[in-house]
């Protein structure tokens, strides 16, 4: 897995009367995500260690980028999605196949459940996660063309919702839902560095019980890789950003902006989009430093 540019340092770029950048040291940690937390001024950090030893989740200050808490996960996770109230947060465990649920008042590691991904091509692949309301969870399984599952987290039971036969088909990427939980949108892959090279974006309509209903495709090209590309929505749900490209949320048919590189961060109201070495006026395309 292609990490970002994180690994074991923090970058934050202040948004301030004097705006800089301030860099510090994880040392011993390897980042795999970032999110800002919804009801505390922290930022939070998914460790995903080194796949012997258990992941941590951190917290971190979003100012200088100093570790205020860390709590131990499970074997090598790789995702991390808050609930749309913002009061939990579900960690993807790739190494021992379970999904950790962390209460973000307490900071604490509070269930973890196993998972099935039977159709997995390789243990070592990604999986991802997103949280919808009511104890609802999305999440990958890492197969050759990979499939999404349905967990409810209350009683534990799963089900198959992107059935692709593991294999026959192409799965999902990376993962986004609205706050809703109405709207899921998935990049669209097969393949893990062989095998076709295209790649799409796919809007479902998402129902409680978890099933999945395809809405509309983006127009298809050679982007697949790399791997780990996110999808992103903007706050205000307008705008669908994935690899190099921004569509409208509610018609993936209308492309509205390309850039020149991926896309793995945007601002929350999608004005300004990140790429591994630049950022981006997502109005224009233009490159802003």
């Amino acid at each position: 897995m292609k990490r970002h540019p994180f690994l074991s340092s923090i970058v934050l770029l202040l948004t301030c009367n004097a705006c800089g950048q301030v860099t510090n040291g994880l040392p011993g940690r390897s980042l795999v995500k970032l999110l800002p937390d919804y009801l505390s001024p922290r930022v939070l950090a998914l460790n995903q260690a080194d796949g012997a030893t258990p992941g941590s989740l951190l917290a971190l200050n979003p100012t200088n980028g100093t570790v205020l808490a860390e709590i131990g996960v499970s074997l090598s996770p790789t995702d991390m999605a808050i609930t749309p109230t913002g009061e939990a947060l579900y960690v993807i465990n790739a190494g021992s196949r379970t999904i950790s649920k962390v209460d973000l008042g307490s900071f604490a590691v509070v269930a973890e459940k196993a998972i099935s991904t039977p159709n997995s091509s390789n243990p070592a692949n990604p999986l991802y996660v997103v949280a919808a309301p009511s104890n609802l969870v999305y999440y990958t399984d890492g197969a050759w063309g990979p499939e999404i599952y349905a967990l409810d987290f209350g009683t534990g039971s799963s089900r198959l919702v992107l059935d692709t036969g593991g294999n026959q088909d192409y799965g999902a990427g990376g993962m986004a839902l609205n706050r809703g939980g109405t709207a899921l949108y998935a990049w669209r892959q097969y393949g893990w560095g062989a095998g076709s090279a295209k790649s799409w974006v796919t809007r479902y309509a998402a129902f409680s019980d978890g099933t999945l209903t395809p809405l509309e495709d983006s127009f298809s090209s050679a982007r697949r890789d790399p791997v780990n590309t996110p999808v992103l929505l903007d706050r205000a749900e307008r705008w669908v950003f994935n690899k190099q490209q921004m569509f409208a949320a509610t018609n993936l048919t209308i492309l509205l902006n390309q850039f020149p590189d991926n896309i793995y961060a945007i601002s929350l109201d999608g004005t300004v989009a990140f790429g591994p070495t630049e950022v981006f006026d997502t109005d224009h395309g233009t490159t802003l430093t």
